[in-house]
């Protein structure tokens, strides 16, 4: 299927064509809902275990919103390590390139006597659009909008 062995089946073939279906990053309910409206047959544990193995296997990125719900997701740069920048009011996700943070990460661990270290960042704020549209109306957008 994709980066590390993993089986295809009709179930992946469907989540895997509605993340390509959608821009950026969507919930597993979202993606459900997708696969529904195209007339597909798989359940929503189902996605969720599909999304999961995904993710193991290095085919689809996982991150969280600020209310902590897991949104997942195709990134260009999979399977690599890397991080996010994503917009609080509209969703949109930029990845980010290391700039430095490894070594940062790799220093601090030495520093305190840790070793095989594993981290996850992600950046929140407010994109440009949005914070023009704040600034010309006076009023905030919501997440989708």
């Amino acid at each position: 299927m994709t980066r590390k062995s993993i089986r295809t089946t009709r179930q992946r073939t469907e989540v895997l064509a509605a993340l390509a279906a959608t821009e950026g990053f969507s919930s597993a309910q979202d993606l459900h809902a997708e696969i529904r409206k195209r007339q597909g047959g798989v359940g929503l544990t189902t996605v969720y275990r599909t999304l999961a193995a995904l993710v193991k296997a290095g085919s689809v990125h996982v991150i969280r919103s600020e209310s902590g719900e897991s949104l997942f997701g195709h990134c260009s740069t999979a399977p690599s390590h890397h991080h996010h920048l994503r917009c609080r009011h509209c969703g949109r996700t930029v990845e980010l390139s290391n700039d430095g943070f490894e070594e940062w990460v790799r220093s601090v661990g030495e520093r305190y006597g840790f070793t095989d270290l594993t981290h996850e960042c992600e950046v929140h704020g407010v994109c440009s659009r949005c914070a023009s549209h704040t600034s010309t109306t006076g009023e905030g957008t919501t997440l989708g909008s």
